[in-house]
């Protein structure tokens, strides 16, 4: 999720110089509901962090693939 909201802020702020011609209202709400609820993934927005959680997580997802 912090991944997410990272990447959905950066297209936010490219959009706010293009004008009202690339607003998503789509991505307006997934952006306003990230950073509600950002504080759960606060500790993930460093990136080798986030990285050493996902590489933890597809280990413990692909232990019976």
């Amino acid at each position: 999720m912090a991944e997410q909201q990272l990447d959905i802020e950066s297209k936010a702020t490219d959009n706010a110089t293009l004008g009202w011609t690339v607003y998503q209202f789509a991505d307006r709400a997934a952006l306003d509901g990230l950073r509600k609820d950002s504080g759960r993934w606060q500790p993930y927005n460093e990136a080798g962090r986030r990285q050493a959680a996902l590489d933890r997580f597809h280990k413990y997802a692909y232990q019976w693939y």
